[in-house]
C-alpha cells in the first residue's frame, strides 16, 4: 500500500481592504483659547475630532468583523 502524500498547508495572510480616507488622521485643532468663548469652540473642535475618530474606529471594527 503505498504511503499518501504529505499535505503541505500554505498559509495565506489577507489584508482587510480599508480606504486611506478611514487611515488618515482627524484634524485637531491647534487653536490658542483667549477667551470664554474661544475655549468654547476649542471644546467642540476637540469634540468633533474625538468624533471623527471614534467614527474610523467603528469603520475598522466593521470591516475586521467581516
Amino acid at each position: 500500500m503505498a504511503c499518501a502524500p504529505e499535505t503541505v498547508t500554505e498559509y495565506v495572510y489577507v489584508r482587510p481592504d480599508i480606504e486611506a480616507e478611514t487611515l488618515a488622521p482627524c484634524p485637531i485643532s491647534d487653536r490658542r483659547a483667549e477667551t470664554v468663548n474661544e475655549l468654547a469652540i476649542l471644546a467642540t473642535e476637540h469634540l468633533r475630532a474625538a468624533e471623527c475618530a471614534n467614527g474610523k474606529l467603528a469603520t475598522v471594527a466593521g470591516v475586521l468583523d467581516q
